[in-house]
């Protein structure tokens, strides 16, 4: 098994050091110490402090990260240092040489320093020498932090303000933009002028009439900003970031030369706040020789693949350290997405290990820091992301990621790693949401499907940029109308809106979605909601012969009654929205109703208004009503009112011999499949069609090792059963509670992992021959 790390030692003594109260002792962590070794972990991380070795300048204690450091020693323990230097002395805060982050929003310095001052950079030099002289060959490895919050790469947000214990004034820090310090205004004037050439060249551009350079200071976005300021902006604040990092790493690498050094990446999504790059930090890393470690490794399967996928085009280590407050029930996810990552280190904390023995014990040694093997890839898409701060991550993409990896494994790349030459190692490309994509990535992705690649692209993905690949996507038909929705009907059909995997079953106008509180008059509770637009439209199954009561949980705005929001059911009005406020409607449809008495098409139809003209508000949406769930009731069923039901289940079945006769454009030696329709299930039974068909991953592995073929024992099939292919084993992790049987070769337990010889390296198929 990969090494086990752990931590996270002198948090208490930094914290009791800034506080001003006891101290512990030198030696403290012995017994701690002692537990970790017995648990099996073979290395600990311990916090070495600025602000706490040397309170007073120029006078370094380094006594308890010394008895650290033989404790370790003595058990067999390898020792790992993680320099807080944004943990700032007294003496350097009020000695006039200190330069803070400061925020846009308020003009306020906050107590971590500036990774726009130079002097930072000699500051950090000048303590990894002391830290070297005093700590010698004793240290293993170096995670090397970034000033702010737990010393992970972003901007300031204020998540590990606690830790480090700001003082006031400086104790201003909230997620913002953090770029209003002199040095971080001159930075970003130099990079506007370098981009453009000449001012008035950033004038054109931005649509301003700047006369001074030293005016261009970054300041906070508004309606009024065109979109290539909006661009510079972003490209200079993520640049800024990972500029900071490569500038911490050749300072770490100078004293450390021989060490392993780490970058830890995290804070659970990607907001442009943060200037989180996470292709920028793993080219960063790569220049250095660093690794990247997630500290997101117990979140889903997004966030880990964002930073694992180019740290396995860049060759960059890889390692995954999860939150404080999980346990034992996330183990074996991570087992196997660490498995599939390959990872080659696993952070743990003991309180968790306590729990988990038994299942490291089990599965650890499916954790041996191998590649797997893939050649699907999805477009994360960079740009878009940082042109919307509201959003945390792509929100298609995050919407529907589990399903895709439900149905099979993908890489995870964006344009600058497509750039790099990442789609080389591609057949499957899916491109599922994107507006802004420029004409390098476009003719990457076009080069791609020319040579051979199969090119899946969604509805949602409507690039306005000119290029070559918006030419070409232009004249390919529409791949989604060889596809025929399916279901599996249940008596009772319960969909709430703005769930993950709704974008499923939804079609026409829909807006992001929101918390439902606000139409219920009471605090947020989790429940979500969705604005529908002129026609919003959902999906269920049905029995021929049945009748059903539709019910909708909806609120129409006050000042918009008077409008029109007609209820339908496959194009036939069954009722109206007709009441202000929060309301239930509800109504009896008939199977002749339903078209086909199979998929059910539910629509609202409005006539939209927009908040700003209403006076509720400057959102200049098209909106109609905001739907906060729907229902489908068989008549007579025993399960009439349950919110637990089952949300209803959509299958797209394609139809190949359309598909291929006029349902795609070939292009070289590639194909381009383009599904213009909703609901979403439609291109994801063309991706999975794809991927079975012209993945050589996926035929190589389980056309050879499962009964059928890659057509009978993937995607669908698989049931809730995560597979991810090595050279020469698949290995399966059921996500039911049931154990299952794939592909009639082998059984796995519910909840657990197993792994199946290929049967492309055994001479044959593989018949019963699992292991675990």
């Amino acid at each position: 098994m990969i090494p086990l790390v752990s931590g996270n030692l002198s948090v208490e003594y930094l914290m009791a050091s800034r506080a001003g109260g006891p101290r512990p002792e030198p030696g403290a962590h012995r017994d701690e110490l002692v537990a970790l070794a017995q648990l099996g972990f073979g290395a600990v991380e311990d916090y070495v402090a600025w602000g706490v070795v040397e309170a007073r300048e120029g006078v370094f204690d380094w006594s308890f990260h010394q008895a650290n450091l033989a404790q370790c020693r003595s058990l067999g323990l390898r020792y790992v240092v993680y320099p807080w230097l944004h943990v700032v002395p007294a003496w350097h805060m009020t000695g006039g040489r200190f330069t803070g982050f400061r925020c846009l929003e308020h003009d306020l310095e906050c107590g971590w320093p500036s990774l726009f001052d130079p002097a930072f950079i000699a500051l950090a030099r000048r303590f990894y020498e002391e830290l070297a002289r005093a700590l010698g060959d004793g240290i293993d490895a170096v995670c090397v932090a970034l000033p702010a919050d737990y010393g992970e790469a972003a901007f300031p947000t204020g998540i590990g303000a606690w830790v480090s214990r700001l003082e006031p004034p400086h104790d201003h820090v909230h997620p913002g933009f953090w770029c209003g310090d002199v040095h971080a205004r001159a930075a970003f004037a130099r990079f506007v002028l370098a981009r453009h050439g000449s001012l008035d060249a950033v004038n054109r551009a931005w649509q301003t009439r700047y006369d001074d350079p030293a005016a261009l200071a970054a300041r906070l976005a508004d309606g009024r900003a065109s979109l290539a300021w909006r661009r510079d902006f972003s490209d200079f604040y993520v640049g800024a970031l990972s500029d900071g990092v490569d500038r911490q790493l050749a300072v770490a690498r100078a004293v450390f030369p021989g060490k392993p050094l780490w970058i830890k990446v995290g804070h659970g999504g990607e907001p442009f706040v943060y200037g989180i790059d996470p292709t920028r930090l793993v080219e960063m890393a790569a220049r250095h020789g660093a690794g990247i470690r997630t500290t997101q490794a117990t979140l889903p399967t997004l966030h880990q693949k964002r930073l694992a996928s180019p740290c396995r085009w860049w060759a960059v280590p890889f390692a995954t350290e999860p939150p404080v407050d999980v346990g034992r029930e996330t183990v074996v996810e991570r087992l196997f997405q660490d498995a599939t990552s390959g990872a080659v280190e696993y952070f743990e904390y003991a309180e968790h290990m306590v729990g988990a023995r038994d299942l490291i014990a089990r599965y650890g040694g499916l954790l041996n820091g191998g590649a797997s093997e893939c050649d699907v890839g999805v477009l994360f898409p960079g740009a878009d992301q940082r042109l919307h701060p509201e959003q945390g991550l792509p929100p298609v993409l995050f919407d529907l990621a589990e399903t895709l990896r439900d149905r099979c494994d993908f890489e995870l790349y964006d344009e600058r790693a497509i750039h790099a030459g990442a789609l080389t190692r591609l057949e499957v490309l899916a491109l599922l949401e994107g507006a802004h994509v420029d004409r390098a990535t476009q003719e990457e992705v076009v080069r791609f499907v020319a040579r051979g690649g199969r090119l899946v692209v969604s509805p949602e993905f409507a690039t306005d940029e000119e290029g070559p690949l918006c030419e070409l996507l232009a004249r390919a038909p529409d791949a989604g109308a060889c596809v025929d929705l399916v279901g599996v009907p249940t008596e009772s059909m319960f969909l709430p809106m703005g769930v993950r995997g709704d974008s499923l079953r939804l079609s026409g106008d829909w807006h992001l979605r929101e918390d439902a509180a606000q139409f219920r008059g009471q605090p947020p509770v989790g429940e979500s909601s969705r604005w529908t637009g002129r026609r919003g439209a959902t999906h269920f199954p049905v029995r021929a012969g049945r009748r059903y009561l539709l019910e909708i949980d909806a609120w129409v705005h006050p000042h918009t009654v008077h409008l029109r929001h007609a209820v339908e059911v496959d194009g036939h009005v069954v009722g109206a929205l007709a009441r202000p406020g929060l309301q239930r409607f509800a109504a009896w449809v008939s199977v002749a109703t339903a078209r086909g008495a199979g998929v059910a098409e539910v629509a609202i139809a409005s006539e939209t208004f927009r908040a700003i003209d209403v006076g509720a508000g400057d959102d200049t949406r098209e909106l109609g009503v905001a739907v906060i769930w729907q229902r489908m009731t068989e008549e007579g069923s025993p399960e009439a009112g349950l919110r637990a039901a089952e949300p209803p289940r959509l299958e797209g079945r394609v139809r190949l011999a359309d598909l291929v006769a006029r349902g795609m454009l070939v292009h070289g030696a590639g194909a381009v499949v383009r599904s213009r329709r909703r609901p979403l299930v439609a291109f994801l039974a063309l991706l999975e069609d794809e991927i079975a068909r012209h993945s050589r991953v996926v035929r190589a592995a389980f056309g050879s090792t499962f009964e059928g073929g890659a057509e009978a024992a993937f995607g669908s099939a698989l049931d809730g059963v995560r597979a991810t292919v090595f050279p020469r084993r698949i290995l399966l992790w059921n996500r039911n509670a049931e154990d299952r049987t794939i592909g009639g070769v082998v059984a796995v337990p519910a909840g657990g992992l197993a792994t199946v010889e290929r049967g492309d390296q055994a001479g044959g198929l593989v018949r019963g021959r699992a292991a675990s």
